[in-house]
């Protein structure tokens, strides 16, 4: 919903969560721009930074600069080397986040899939909805050279909509996930009260 710049959304579902899918968020993009995004009269809250905002935690870190509007990058360093460094960049109305961040798949070490599934974790993961990374290989071609990035980023993106307003800062992270997405967002929140 962030990502095509849908603000104000009544979702119900008829589950326990969303389906998996094919590991990506391009299906659900793409039927929430064909059905149309219609203009609200109510007034939709902004969250503007003045200043630089730094949260980090270990080896991750999210940063917000100041910007005008939103803008959203991530840098993923990591030590596989069939993932390796790797960054994505989504700044909307030059980016079309249907296209380019949605149809990219999440991912995942071969070595920690048993682990994840003997944890009750993932069970519907298959490699019919993630790319699993084997040492010299991936379960299937990926979609985009930085597709490990742009999956990365799209989860940023997502993280940061629980702010619950419209972000406008360039928002950067580097190595972070969900757990670390949304300590961001609780500072950020923390730091607008200021």
């Amino acid at each position: 919903l962030y990502g095509t710049g849908v603000n104000n959304a009544v979702i119900t579902l008829s589950a326990l969560e969303p389906p998996a899918l094919d590991g990506s968020s391009a299906e659900i993009a793409r039927e929430i721009v064909n059905s149309g995004i219609k203009q609200l009269d109510a007034p939709v809250k902004i969250i503007k930074i003045s200043e630089p905002l730094i949260v980090h935690e270990g080896k991750a870190s999210v940063l917000f600069v100041p910007w005008d509007g939103f803008r959203a990058m991530y840098i993923l360093d990591h030590p596989h080397p069939m993932i390796g460094q790797q960054e994505a960049e989504f700044i909307p109305g030059k980016d079309d986040y249907a296209k380019q961040i949605a149809p990219a798949r999440t991912f995942g070490l071969i070595e920690e899939v048993d682990a994840l599934q003997k944890a009750g974790l993932a069970l519907g993961g298959s490699v019919e909805n993630a790319v699993v990374v084997y040492p010299d290989r991936y379960s299937s071609d990926l979609r985009f050279e930085n597709e490990f990035a742009r999956h990365k980023l799209l989860d940023f993106i997502g993280d940061l909509s629980l702010c619950g307003s419209i972000i406008h800062a360039f928002c950067i992270a580097v190595r972070s996930g969900h757990s670390m997405n949304v300590k961001a967002v609780k500072s950020l929140l923390d730091f607008e009260k200021i």
